[in-house]
């Protein structure tokens, strides 16, 4: 037989832990690349970023826009980012598109030692 007292104790509770929210993840976003032109985004990699100036790729998973701010304030960001701006571009090495004319008459004058004028 029961008494009464033995309804009245408190169950012991048997708690599970709470839930915990899982972290949203940062994907990369496009908008970013007009306050970084540095910045450019990784193929089929949506939490990741490609910076040009260091050519290297970092996550923007855990802070986003926080993360690319880390990485611009670095010391080599800064260095390679100097040194990008100062040098040449490749490109301005070759030679434009001319035409057939005056590939012709360039030609020529090599052929017959004539010094040429452009038309």
């Amino acid at each position: 037989m029961s008494s009464p007292a033995d309804y009245d104790t408190p169950a012991v509770k048997t708690s599970l832990p709470p839930h915990k929210k899982g972290k949203l993840l940062q994907k990369y976003r496009h908008e970013w690349e007009e306050a970084y032109p540095c910045l450019n985004s990784v193929s089929e990699e949506l939490y990741k970023a490609n910076c040009k100036a260091c050519r290297r790729t970092f996550s923007v998973s855990h802070g986003g826009l926080s993360d690319i701010k880390q990485h611009a304030s670095g010391e080599q960001h800064s260095r390679n980012a100097r040194s990008q701006k100062t040098q040449s571009v490749v490109s301005q090495f070759f030679m434009t598109e001319t035409s057939q004319a005056e590939i012709d008459s360039v030609t020529a004058a090599e052929i017959t030692g004539i010094p040429h004028s452009k038309a």
